[in-house]
């Protein structure tokens, strides 16, 4: 049973449940229901009268429950009996339920039609779909029946027909030896060359450039004696100071970052 019809089956179950504990206990008049089959029950005239007659009494029963919780809320305990009033009350109450759960119940009833009949279409469509699917239980190898091409991503030509005869040429192999050097094997893929080969298959190709022009010549040390040539980059130091700290980084950019 489909999930949806159990929840219906169950919904419709406590609502009878609910009507039958009423009716015990003669707490609620429930209104009478036309027996199915009759010409009363399929007759969509005389089925709207009746919506229109339960509409009817529903508003009057809701006003009647409006005024009693108006004297509740009024708390009126020295001119009459609230005990009284509260049963009143709760009579009234479920006299409304009871009325609003036979409306439910035929709803209910109809949902629980359709999903019955959607049962049954799965259910028949599966039937049909294993009738027509060919049985390959009996057979060595099931997967040789149903190829993929992975050149094409088409469906080959199977090596063997619905009756078990071979289509087209098949060699035997034994896997065992294939399948014991892949118990131990790591299980990432191993490199196929090594750094060098690689690093000279790349500049066969072009992707390494090599030579280029002069290296600059390297700074002269400056001598400690030399002082005009110390004071000369101590002064140079500071202007750069200087400057950095006028021009802070991002300082040019427009709209930009400026940290």
């Amino acid at each position: 049973m489909d999930g949806r019809t159990a929840i219906l089956e169950e919904a419709k179950a406590h609502y009878k449940q609910f009507l039958s504990t009423c009716r015990d206990l003669g707490i609620a008049n429930q209104p009478e229901q036309p027996a199915e089959g009759t010409a009363a029950s399929q007759n969509p005239g005389h089925s709207r009268m009746q919506k229109l007659e339960r509409f009817k009494q529903q508003r009057a029963m809701q006003q009647e429950i409006d005024e009693i919780e108006a004297r509740l809320a009024r708390d009126s305990a020295d001119d009459e009996d609230m005990e009284e009033v509260e049963r009143e009350y709760a009579v009234k109450l479920i006299e409304l339920k009871v009325h609003q759960v036979q409306d439910d119940l035929s709803l209910l009833d109809s949902e629980l039609d359709m999903a019955r009949q959607m049962d049954e279409m799965r259910k028949s469509a599966v039937q049909q779909q294993d009738s027509r699917a060919p049985s390959t239980e009996w057979r060595l190898d099931p997967h040789s029946y149903a190829q993929i091409n992975p050149q094409t991503g088409r469906a080959a030509r199977p090596t063997f027909n619905d009756r078990g005869q071979p289509m087209q040429p098949f060699v035997l192999t034994n896997k065992r030896q294939q399948i014991k050097d892949n118990v131990f094997r790591p299980g990432w893929a191993l490199p196929t060359m090594s750094v060098d080969e690689y690093l000279e298959q790349e500049r066969e190709r072009g992707n390494i450039i090599s030579g280029g022009g002069k290296e600059p010549d390297p700074k002269p040390e400056i001598d400690d004696n030399d002082y005009e040539a110390l004071d000369a980059e101590v002064m140079k130091q500071r202007e750069w100071d200087d400057f950095t700290d006028n021009n802070p980084r991002g300082a040019g950019n427009r709209g930009g970052n400026r940290g």
